[in-house]
């Protein structure tokens, strides 16, 4: 396990062989990601409140926001970001199949 500390909250790492799973605590104003994944990311919301942006093929960008005990998929190679409302605590992970 490894655990990086930064402006944003918290990230605490559980790698199993190739896979990996995050505990992330998040303070409110922050945001993460901004990349893309090859696989499908999965993320539980424990805690608090998120509105995440996906970026549509045409351009545009969708917003949807998520409270806690919400599941979230975003699509392999899908640009997106997190913007967090509100302290949250969230669980990600990546289909592995």
């Amino acid at each position: 396990p490894s655990v990086y500390k930064d402006g944003r909250g918290e990230n605490q790492n559980l790698r199993i062989g190739y896979k990996r799973i995050n505990l992330l605590r998040t303070k409110k104003g922050a945001m993460r990601s901004g990349y893309v994944h090859p696989l499908t990311q999965c993320v539980y919301i424990v805690q608090g409140n998120v509105e995440v942006w996906v970026a549509r093929k045409d351009g545009s960008t969708e917003k949807k926001t998520y409270g806690s005990k919400a599941y979230i998929e975003v699509p392999a190679y899908t640009p997106h970001v997190f913007n967090f409302f509100e302290d949250t605590i969230h669980v990600d992970w990546w289909s592995w199949e």
